[in-house]
């Protein structure tokens, strides 16, 4: 808790939002967490294609 206590204010917040999303998933039905596991996959998916592309793009224009 010390350590806690010694960040600042913004990270403190960082930590609890992230606590806060665990609770929130561990409280999920099992429909409910299939469907965020998806959400997740195809988010990330999505991001990684994106990235790929920008990548290239920057290739090429070189």
């Amino acid at each position: 808790m010390d350590t806690l206590n010694r960040m600042p204010w913004a990270a403190q917040n960082a930590v609890f939002q992230r606590l806060e999303e665990i609770t929130e998933v561990s409280a999920m039905t099992k429909d409910e967490r299939i469907k965020y596991d998806h959400a997740l996959k195809v988010y990330s998916d999505t991001l990684n294609t994106y990235n790929g592309a920008l990548q290239d793009g920057l290739q090429q224009g070189l």
